[in-house]
């Protein structure tokens, strides 16, 4: 009968080859034996499991002193320092019982403490766990009315060395109040990409832009109020971060349309920019004339390499129409988003940006036709009787929030009509049952393989119901786990291969 007594015997590579055939969770239990098993286990957790590794572990806090850590996985207690992706949450889970539950009785509140002091000792949990499952940060998102003011005061020194590493900071749907984000920040000074959301106060948004971050590449502004921003601080902070090459502008729909205009003018201080995202929705449709002159001068300058653009609903749709003759000229628009609206309608649009390259499709609103269940006999003849939407040049196309029964023809349609695509993504929702199933991957290759001078296509897929296919001629599955762009749910080709 073997013993751990007789498993610690064995040489490492023999203990290594024993891990092979262990499930996560049997890996977890059986490394919590000894210190010996915990090491080696660690170390074959990082390599063989880079999957959960790169998850995004979110730390919610709640009040009474809680914190509670999600996802709720074994190996997230097991293992020590693998942490790269936090999300830190305000959450009020009151009375929810977690198994992850990182807090303890000696933590629980007094009746007569300082609101203050139940403050520090919450992001002194936080900061605690961080020092224990985390050497280095990639990305920390701080969500939420999170009181960085406290968790600056606890942490000290203890989580200095971790703050220093963070790569990306992100502040999403904030307070309002405060210049809380401004002083975190300063914490951070190896940063390359900074992202701002929802509900950063005007005060901190200025005392942001009037600070210094020596490596920043990315600045992503998403959604927040161009009225938020002081037009000269904007400027002094482009000009004083030349590294900035990419650059994302999402104006909150009930923003003024004058000074979303001068935000995304002040672009022309960005000296090294190559890369800019664009939002077009109700707020800035209806003057796209005006920013498609703007944007001609921008696509002429000599280090600018790709411009993209999101248009959604009926706004976004009339301004793609009225605008494509002028977008088809810029060699730069090779992505561009389309969200909730009639796919067909915009095609002749589409047909006519022979530089484009790349489209994401989400939330479409679907064809009268689709309302009903087809089974794939039936989607076969659908897209042989439905108008050919053929786009030339597309050479991939990411799928997001879609129901399923019609994502199938979506996929079907694109494989049958665009010979020139390469790569199909599709991120799975949490709705989402979309299984690619081998008789349905079948139909698509053959369908494939009517149509004249079509390259190899694979859908890359992060659904757990699909796994690598790559029997089939011409349509081929990569499950893959998506490293999702910032500020829009896709995954660049790098990320899946």
């Amino acid at each position: 009968m073997t013993t751990t007594a007789n498993l610690e015997l064995l040489p490492d590579d023999c203990v290594l080859a024993i891990f092979e055939w262990l499930t996560l969770d049997d890996l977890c239990a059986f490394s919590g034996t000894c210190k010996r098993f915990q090491m080696l286990g660690q170390q074959y957790f990082r390599i063989h499991f880079p999957n959960e590794v790169n998850t995004e572990v979110e730390v919610k806090i709640g009040s009474k002193g809680k914190i509670c850590v999600s996802p709720h996985k074994s190996y997230l207690k097991c293992f020590q320092k693998f942490i790269t992706n936090i999300s830190i949450v305000s959450y009020d889970h009151d009375g929810e019982e977690s198994e992850d539950d990182e807090s303890s009785e000696d933590d629980e509140p007094s009746a007569d403490e300082d609101p203050a002091d139940e403050r520090i000792r919450q992001m002194s949990l936080v900061v605690n766990f961080m020092n224990r499952k985390c050497n280095r940060i990639n990305r920390i998102c701080v969500e939420g009315d999170v009181d960085l003011d406290s968790f600056i005061h606890a942490s000290g020194n203890k989580a200095k060395k971790i703050l220093r590493s963070a790569e990306t900071v992100v502040f999403k749907d904030r307070n309002h109040s405060g210049v809380d984000e401004a002083k975190f920040l300063m914490r951070c000074p190896n940063i390359t990409t900074l992202i701002m959301e929802d509900g950063i106060a005007m005060q901190n948004c200025n005392a942001i832009f009037q600070q210094m971050y020596p490596k920043l590449e990315h600045f992503y502004y998403i959604r927040s109020y161009g009225t938020d921003l002081r037009i000269d601080n904007l400027k002094t902070f482009f000009r004083h971060h030349p590294k900035i090459k990419t650059v994302a502008w999402m104006f909150h729909y009930d923003d003024a349309e004058d000074d979303a205009l001068k935000c995304l003018q002040m672009v022309d201080y960005v000296s090294n920019l190559e890369h800019m995202f664009l939002l077009i929705d109700r707020l800035l449709a209806d003057n796209f004339n005006s920013i498609c002159n703007y944007l001609n001068v921008l696509c002429n300058r000599e280090n600018f390499q790709c411009l993209e653009i999101e248009f959604s609903g009926e706004e976004g749709a009339a301004a793609l129409k009225a605008n494509s003759k002028f977008l088809a000229k810029l060699k730069q628009c090779t992505k561009i988003h389309v969200t909730c609206m009639l796919l067909t309608e915009v095609i002749p649009a589409l047909q006519s940006l022979t530089y484009l390259k790349t489209l994401s499709l989400a939330d479409l609103t679907f064809e009268e036709d689709w309302n009903d269940y087809f089974e794939t006999d039936d989607l076969v003849r659908l897209v042989d009787n439905t108008r050919n939407i053929d786009l030339p040049s597309i050479e991939e196309v990411h799928l997001i929030d879609m129901d399923d029964e019609h994502l199938y023809v979506y996929i079907l349609q694109f494989v049958s009509n665009w010979s020139k695509l390469k790569r199909i993504f599709l991120p799975a929702c949490i709705w989402s049952d979309t299984v690619l199933h081998d008789s349905f991957l079948e139909t698509l290759s053959r369908q494939r393989k009517k149509l004249k001078n079509s390259c190899e296509l694979t859908i890359f897929t992060n659904h757990n119901g699909n796994k690598t296919n790559l029997k089939h001629d011409l349509v081929k599955v990569k499950f893959a786990e998506f490293k999702f762009h910032p500020f829009r749910q896709y995954a660049s080709v790098s990320d899946c291969e």
